[in-house]
């Protein structure tokens, strides 16, 4: 503890006398107050009404600063959980095959009644305008919702404070009309929480189908929070550099509410009002408290703070610290030399005490005196018995230090804190034993074990409490993570599921897009790169001649004059099959009365008669007038992102794929 109080002597050196001892016996408090979890309120005096964190957020706070094992950890969950940004992905897509039926569904579940075509048909098209609404407020207000950094900058920051104290607070802004404006990060160690209050009615969104939702009314209850004005005391070292002891002064707490309370409450007494009229008239300088939003980690104790994951390993923080205060001390208080020169039976005199001094010192050092040579003089005893006199040189290297002390003490206190955070020393900055097929390994499951569920819980806040208030209903926020495929293998991917008809031209832009330097590239104008691409596998099964060729996909006009046509040509040949059958079923009437009169004729004469005749029952069939029914069936009917094929030698086209998309086997040319 010492070290702190000549760094306070350092800083201030000009300043009042410190009380060494005051500064030391307060640091041990807070120490004693972060191990056995026992909130110094001598320090922080409480609000009334206000509830104790467990752990002081302060202390909490210093020891995460001056640690070597924690920053690396908290940096990685910030940067990995919320640094890459944020999209809003559609609940459904609006171009998708059924999505006819999917809103036919929702009607009926909303009225309970067969809607009309027309109905539906309104119904999407509102639904199309509503989706680039919505995608351009919820873009817009994410964007400048934080004013002086964006709001990823504001999740780092956020995260930063969760991981390290268990506790993050968001201030929410709103406008007077009481929609949200902005987000802001309140300081963690100026706030305090309250008791939860009574149950009280509140109106949340549920969704009933893809596309409508319904308002529920459920029963919460809500907490009030209390923020220290900028006149609290500062901290307790600096508080006592004065006077040894802290010196706690008067402030003015700010009240908020939780966020999604409905009541109205005063940010001066923290009580609530029905109306502002009551509220200004019994506190005139009160204003309508605003909300915050309380990110914490969950704790089993009860407590409505969060605890820092790392506490249970705040003995291995602190004795890490210990540690490296030993090994730096050695630097400043050597007390081991590196030689020692021993006199026997002799003295050696103040001259060449000085000279040996002035040699080591000045004249040893720099590789010009790299062999010079050391003389030394001693002066013998006199007297009976005296011997002569010996000078010794004897090092004393092997009892100095040689290296760092307690190593393996560090290295097991680091391996501790990394898997309290479930990290791989690779998320550390400890690259030893590592490989490519090993780091993949430990970056998916970290992924998929630590990073992504983190990512979750918070886009369900988002989702359920931001999202609704903005008014968007067809949209959802989804946290972006990092790209942990290889590059090659996911374009190979793209480029396989576009070749095999799995992607259309604009899907694939967009998606390699992302992939490359996570770019934008814009869509292309043309109508073909919206379909689908045929495999010219598939396109050859449609053709007798081998030979043939994709050629371009042809326009809307296109197709649907192609399917009149087609339609036109139906129509006609079920109009000659009427026809044909109404001539067969005539003719059958007069052969039955030309046999009736010719009664008495011969078997086989009657035989012969009906079988020329086309009588049904004697194993022949009906001649078919017209040779236009198969051929005209035959012709292509184009479906929607049908591609277009010209078979060489011919200028008739045929068309991919059938409308009947559930026939086993496919057709070849005109078949």
């Amino acid at each position: 503890m010492t070290d702190i109080a000549e760094a306070i002597r350092i800083a201030k050196p000009d300043g009042p006398s410190v009380r060494i001892d005051a500064i030391t016996t307060r640091m041990t408090d807070v120490q004693k107050a972060l191990i056995y979890g026992l909130f110094d309120a001598g320090a922080r005096p409480l609000v009334n009404g206000s509830i104790p964190p467990p752990y002081n957020p302060e202390a909490l706070s210093r020891i995460a600063q001056h640690s070597s094992i924690l920053p690396q950890n908290l940096t990685a969950y910030s940067v990995n959980i919320d640094g890459f940004g944020h999209t809003f992905t559609p609940k459904f897509d609006p171009s998708r095959d059924d999505m006819f039926a999917v809103v036919e569904n929702a009607i009926i579940i909303e009225t309970g009644k067969q809607p009309a075509r027309k109905v539906v048909e309104a119904r999407m098209q509102v639904i199309q305008d509503a989706m680039r609404r919505e995608l351009a407020v919820v873009t817009s207000w994410f964007d400048f919702c934080c004013t002086e950094e964006s709001f990823t900058s504001l999740r780092r920051r956020t995260r930063m404070d969760l991981e390290t104290t268990g506790n993050a607070y968001w201030e929410i802004v709103r406008e007077p009309n009481g929609e949200l404006q902005e987000i802001r990060l309140l300081p963690v160690n100026t706030i305090e929480l309250t008791a939860l209050g009574q149950p009280v009615e509140v109106v949340i969104k549920r969704q009933i189908t893809p596309i409508s939702v319904r308002d529920q009314k459920r029963f919460r209850r809500f907490r009030r929070f209390v923020v220290r004005q900028s006149n609290s005391p500062d901290s307790t070292a600096q508080n006592a550099i004065t006077t040894g002891a802290p010196q706690l002064s008067k402030f003015k707490p700010l009240w908020y509410k939780e966020h999604g309370d409905p009541r109205l409450m005063s940010n001066r007494t923290g009580v609530y009002y029905d109306t502002v009229q009551l509220m200004q008239r019994a506190e005139p300088e009160a204003q309508p408290a605003m909300e915050i939003r309380h990110w914490k980690l969950y704790a089993s104790d009860q407590t409505p703070y969060g605890i820092p994951r790392w506490i249970g390993g705040v003995l291995a923080v602190q004795g890490t610290r210990s540690a490296e205060e030993v090994n730096w001390l050695y630097f400043e208080n050597k007390s081991v030399p590196p030689l020692a020169i021993l006199v026997s039976g002799g003295t050696v005199t103040e001259e060449t005490m000085q000279h040996l001094k002035d040699v080591f010192e000045n004249d040893i050092q720099g590789a010009k005196n790299f062999h010079r040579v050391l003389l030394l003089q001693a002066q013998g005893q006199m007297g009976a018995g005296a011997g002569e006199a010996k000078i010794e040189l004897k090092p004393l290297t092997s009892a100095q230090q040689k290296d760092a002390q307690f190593l393996e003490y560090l290295s097991r206190n680091s391996q501790t804190v990394g898997s309290i955070f479930r990290l791989p020393p690779l998320y550390r900055g400890e690259m030893s034993d590592y490989n490519r097929s090993t780091a993949e390994t430990a970056v998916a499951t970290t992924e998929s074990q630590v990073f992504q569920p983190e990512r979750n819980d918070f886009d369900w806040v988002m989702n359920r409490f931001f999202l609704p208030e903005l008014g968007i209903m067809y949209w959802v926020f989804k946290t972006l993570g990092p790209e942990t495929t290889d590059f090659e293998v996911r374009a190979k991917a793209l480029r396989e599921a576009t070749e095999t008809g799995a992607l259309t031209p604009n899907e694939y832009r967009a998606r390699f897009g992302q992939l490359y330097e996570n770019r934008e590239l814009d869509p292309i104008a043309a109508e073909w790169a919206d379909r689908l691409v045929m495999p010219m596998a598939v396109a050859l099964a449609f053709n007798e001649n081998t030979n043939g060729y994709l050629t371009s996909v042809p326009t809307q006009a296109q197709i649907d004059a192609e399917a009149a046509d087609a339609d036109a040509s139906r129509a006609e040949s079920a109009a000659a099959r009427a026809d044909e059958r109404e001539t067969a079923r005539s003719e059958r009437e007069t052969s039955n009365s030309t046999e009736q009169e010719q009664e008495g004729a011969e078997e086989p004469e009657r035989s012969n008669a009906a079988g020329d005749k086309g009588e049904p029952g004697n194993g022949k069939k009906p001649p078919r007038k017209g040779s236009g029914g198969g051929n005209a069936s035959a012709k292509g009917i184009v479906s929607k992102g049908a591609s277009r094929i010209v078979r060489a030698g011919t200028t008739t086209p045929s068309v991919w794929p059938p409308r009947s998309s559930h026939s086993r086997a496919l057709p070849r040319g005109d078949e």
